[in-house]
């Protein structure tokens, strides 16, 4: 498993429109594609896919956007999870439709340690006696 805010498109996330994107930005996100276009680098997923890791939210059909929200910036998904085969397998292929599904637990559904003083420490001091 491999949790990332990348700074690049994941595993087969479709290239966005750059073109809004300020020259100076796309020097620090982007390369040049063959053709001279601005493209992202995909170098890096490109080697994780080749090792069998799967970006877990192209896996399940979520398409949300993660990041680009801000003035002349690219709305684009690049905060990546990205899981080995086995444990793709084990999500599945479909996205929890409620929110009931996620069963996040919460801090009342925790078991709660017990707090105290344990009966053989009572009477004794912090050195011992």
């Amino acid at each position: 498993m491999l949790l990332a805010d990348a700074s690049t498109l994941g595993i087969g996330h479709p290239e966005p429109d750059w073109s809004p994107m300020p020259p100076t930005w796309r020097r620090t996100h982007l390369v040049r594609g063959n053709n001279g276009e601005w493209i992202v680098n995909r170098e890096t997923m490109d080697v994780l896919a080749e090792a069998g890791f799967v970006d877990a939210a192209d896996h399940l059909g979520d398409h949300r956007l993660t990041a680009g929200f801000g003035k002349a910036d690219v709305p684009r998904r690049q905060d990546l999870f990205l899981l080995s085969a086995a444990l793709t397998d084990a999500i599945g292929t479909q996205l929890p439709t409620h929110e009931s599904e996620l069963e996040v637990p919460t801090l009342s559904s925790r078991p709660q340690p017990k707090v105290g003083v344990p009966s053989s420490a009572a009477g004794t001091t912090a050195r011992g006696r």
